[in-house]
């Protein structure tokens, strides 16, 4: 119970038995009531029906009001437990913002708690800084500027519902213009722009909208070129990848590689940077490090980049006289071309005329000039003659270079060699030809005959079809015609009686380059037939007939496996000829003796060197006839057939097994 008595001196208060004595001057002066705290301590304007706790010592029953009192309607006033009265205010929308006295009134006096409250403005929000935040990147504390940050303010990020950005606790400074709070995206965060809240402790917020960007962190999917030779300078390097910025740094792990300033950001998906590499910097493949200044994260690319040495070339000879010198690089390389490759006769400045083909790493075709090149094949026009001195030069000092993939020049690599020394008999090396029989009733007054199975003789033409103008007669047997290799016909040349411009028509085939092949097949027309022969007089392809063409032939082929590869040609036609050219001093032609085996005259350059009679009671193979003595050149030994054979010999056959040279 609380009660007041007042004489004119003093004011005398009895409560709780208590007994007090104040000087009425005083009392009225000063009050017996004081507010220590008001909680909350600030409200924002158009707060409606907020209740203000009043903390403090209230001896009387007091009154409550604020200066300046604009703005701000007291609604009631509650006594509560203790030394508190709770006030309900409502607070106008257009309520001047700033700190206000408290001042309590009771029966002695007033009292004042300067600046006890507070009606605040709502925080205004104006930039992040970095503006952008990697999606996958690392933490990073960031900076919100604005005004009216409060102590215990808190930051919100649109759209994270699912929480893919982490947001740190928020660290009020510079008076409330400034917030530092730690944010990191996940790497499924939805790219885009994103509004930046700020939410005071008091329920008003500010908002900067789209002021925050998430983006892919910057990390690269291809380099252009993705290596570069040691000792290299000024080597402009095209990236390709996603989240370049204008502020995208390059590094290299490793040591020997400068990156030379600026880089220059062509687009959000495409740098360019040019780069030095030292020459003792270490060979084989660099990481490569993207980071962004303005806080867009960083990525590895992982061994994208390497760091190339020196080229050597290998280089493997022909090992035959229709073959090819193949050059490998141990790494990919282009600028391949007739200029640098070539070969030659050994000692002699001229190239030979030469075919180059270029194979990548998967052994496909491709560019020698501008192709990933692994292997370049050069295989000259002309048959490799046996015996003969060739280089091969890859690389050749000069111009234009050939390059690696690194960017250093390829080294000059040479490597000599000597056609082949061993050469079977029915192979490139040896020139065939048939008999020939002069007769005017034929095209071009002689045609070519021979009769073994597997002689056969070849012509190169151009069209989509072609006629064989041949024989036929008693003596004329079977013969297969083969385009490109593939059978396209048989032709029967058996007549009970001789006619001469016989035609055979082959067709079925697209128009363009063709080689027509008529074989032998040693084989009669008919039951009545007396003979196998098979003759090529003409051709006709087009409206053109070819009365003399030129042929490439074969004889026939027994196949033997005490021969030197396994086989051996043979023929008995008087005038037919075996020529073999080569470089040396000595030539050995390996043959067969036997029961069938007839005559032949072996000449070297034209001039007579043997009669050989190859007759003999039993088959033997690798007999060797050997010419030495000849001077160190190009020579060329030509066996002719003469159709003859002793009286004992079963026929007039000549073998050619193999050609040995020295």
């Amino acid at each position: 119970m609380r009660s007041r008595n007042v004489r004119r001196g003093s004011l005398t208060l009895v409560a709780a038995g208590l007994l007090l004595v104040v000087p009425l001057a005083n009392a009225w002066a000063a009050g017996f009531d004081s507010v220590s705290s008001v909680s909350p301590s600030r409200l924002p304007p158009g707060s409606a029906n907020a209740d203000l706790v009043m903390n403090g010592t209230f001896l009387f029953p007091p009154t409550f009001s604020f200066s300046p009192a604009t703005g701000i309607i007291i609604n009631s006033t509650t006594s509560g437990p203790g030394s508190n009265y709770t006030v309900n205010v409502t607070i106008a929308a257009n309520a001047a913002t700033g700190s206000r006295d408290v001042i309590v009134t009771d029966v002695g006096g007033s009292s004042t708690c300067t600046k006890c409250f507070t009606v605040t403005p709502p925080p205004t929000v104006s930039s992040i800084s970095p503006s952008t935040l990697a999606a996958g990147g690392d933490p990073a504390t960031y900076t919100i500027t604005g005004t009216g940050f409060l102590p215990n303010a808190t930051v919100l990020i649109s759209n994270n519902a699912s929480n893919a950005i982490t947001i740190g606790a928020a660290t009020v400074g510079g008076g409330g213009t400034t917030i530092s709070v730690p944010l990191n995206a996940a790497s499924t965060t939805v790219l885009g722009a994103r509004n930046v809240t700020v939410m005071n402790d008091d329920n008003q917020s500010g908002t900067c909208s789209g002021c925050l960007l998430i983006s892919p962190p910057p990390h690269a999917v291809a380099f252009f070129p993705a290596q570069r030779g040691a000792g290299l300078t000024g080597q402009v390097i095209d990236i390709v990848g996603a989240g370049f910025t204008h502020g995208t740094s390059i590094a290299f792990s490793g040591s020997g590689i400068t990156v030379k300033s600026p880089i220059s950001f062509l687009s959000s998906t495409n740098l360019q940077a040019t780069i030095d590499i030292a020459g003792g910097a270490a060979l084989g493949a660099r990481d490569v490090t993207f980071t962004n200044s303005d806080n867009g994260g960083h990525s590895v690319c992982t061994g994208c980049f390497s760091v190339t040495g020196p080229t050597s070339v290998a280089i493997t000879t022909p090992s035959t006289v229709n073959g090819a010198a193949v050059a490998t690089f141990s790494q990919p390389v282009n600028g391949v071309s007739s200029s640098n490759s070539f070969v030659r006769f050994t000692g002699h400045s001229y190239n030979l005329a030469t075919t180059i083909t270029c194979a990548d790493p998967d052994g496909f075709q491709t560019s020698c000039s501008t192709g990933f090149v692994k292997t370049a094949s050069l295989r000259p026009t002309s048959l490799i003659t046996p015996g003969q001195h060739y280089t091969v030069f890859i690389a050749a000092t000069g111009t234009p270079h050939i390059t690696d993939f690194g960017g250093l020049t390829v080294a000059q690599a040479s490597q000599d060699f000597r056609g082949g020394l061993f050469q079977q008999g029915e192979g490139a090396a040896t020139t065939f030809t048939w008999r020939v029989v002069k007769t005017s009733s034929a095209f071009g007054g002689s045609y070519v005959v021979d009769h073994v199975a597997g002689a056969s003789a070849s012509y190169r033409f151009t069209g989509s079809s072609i006629i064989w103008y041949t024989n036929i007669g008693p003596n004329y047997g079977i013969a297969d015609l083969y385009v490109d290799g593939v059978l396209r016909a048989t032709a029967n040349s058996y007549s009970s009686s001789t006619h001469y411009r016989a035609a055979f028509t082959v067709s079925g085939f697209a128009y363009g380059k063709h080689t027509l092949t008529v074989r032998a097949r040693g084989a009669k027309g008919s039951s009545h037939g007396t003979g196998t022969d098979v003759a090529v007089d003409a051709f006709r392809s087009g409206s053109s007939i070819i009365s003399s063409p030129g042929l490439s032939y074969t004889w026939g082929v027994v196949k033997a496996s005490s021969a030197s590869a396994g086989a051996y040609s043979w023929s008995d036609e008087g005038g037919s000829t075996a020529s073999f050219t080569f470089r040396g001093t000595q030539v050995e032609w390996d043959t067969v003796l036997g029961p069938q085996m007839g005559r032949a005259r072996v000449y070297i350059d034209g001039v007579l060197k043997l009669s050989a009679d190859n007759y003999s009671g039993t088959t033997t193979y690798g007999v060797a006839k050997i010419f030495s003595g000849l001077s160190d050149a190009v020579h060329t030994v030509k066996i002719v057939v003469l159709g003859t054979h002793r009286s004992s010999s079963h026929g007039s056959f000549v073998a050619v097994d193999r050609w040995v040279v020295t």
